[in-house]
């Protein structure tokens, strides 16, 4: 893959007055932007922008949601706060989208100064970053030839033993959530879908309550039905619902929020 290029003074002015973010002037319009061009990184920018409304973000470095060299300005409403391993991913996603030499740049200044403050937040990232490469690429561990040696072409297949196993592994702060009624919520997407009470017995499930009020072959019905290791991520939503101090906990996964139906 070559290199991105710095881009020319020229080519810089071009961008913007004719970019696309030449209409923009607050932070509605460039909601309405990123909502309406969803990719990995417009996607992953609005959830980060919901989050600062809310005054949930949780960093101290200032990212520019439409970059200076893009005509960005800063203004209070192009101006977030994010962590400096949040910060380095955006710049990441946005050169991998855009492909860009100044993001990429960017990101890896900033990966570089999180190496230097954190060693072993780094470590854990670089191997969080490994690990989804060898997912994506089907190589390692998650080689077919490996996982058919294994046997775990057949680990996926529901027995009553294993869906037993599984149940009894539920921990009741899980239960006791799944046993009342739920609406997920997108807020990019606008939709809302209600869980009534008792019809999970493990979060994991609630991938098919989603499954079902999506339309099948919709991006969004795509996005969750190929979605890896799904009960993971909302596990740490249900626990954030119902324990809002756990520090490890998330306000969406793929872009869901979980709530309580107080209206049922």
């Amino acid at each position: 893959m070559p290199r991105p290029r710095r881009l020319t003074a020229a080519e810089r002015l071009v961008i913007i007055s004719q970019g696309p973010y030449k209409d923009i002037k607050s932070l509605e319009d460039l909601k309405n932007y990123l909502r309406n061009n969803p990719n990995k990184h417009n996607d992953k920018l609005f959830e980060l922008i919901e989050r600062h409304e809310r005054g949930e973000a949780n960093g101290l470095d200032k990212h520019h949601c439409i970059p200076v060299f893009e005509g960005g300005p800063d203004a209070s409403w192009n101006l977030i706060n994010l962590s400096l391993a949040e910060h380095a991913e955006i710049h990441e996603l946005r050169a991998e989208v855009y492909g860009n030499a100044e993001d990429a740049n960017g990101a890896s200044v900033l990966r570089a100064n999180l190496a230097r403050e954190n060693p072993l937040e780094t470590r854990a990232e670089n191997a969080r970053r490994g690990h989804a490469t060898q997912r994506r690429l089907r190589i390692g561990f998650n080689d077919p030839a490996v996982q058919s040696e294994l046997g775990s072409r057949n680990a996926g297949t529901s027995t009553p033993a294993r869906e037993e196993a599984y149940d009894s592994q539920t921990s009741e702060l899980f239960r006791a959530a799944l046993g009342k009624p739920l609406i997920l919520t997108n807020n990019k997407l606008k939709i809302s879908i209600k869980c009534p009470a008792n019809t999970c017995t493990r979060t994991s499930q609630l991938q098919d309550v989603l499954l079902e009020g999506l339309t099948p072959g919709s991006p969004e019905y795509e996005k969750i039905r190929t979605a890896n290791q799904f009960g993971t991520g909302i596990n740490k939503v249900i626990r954030r619902l119902v324990e809002p101090s756990y520090p490890h906990g998330r306000d969406s996964h793929l872009g869901w929020a979980v709530r309580f139906d107080s209206d049922s």
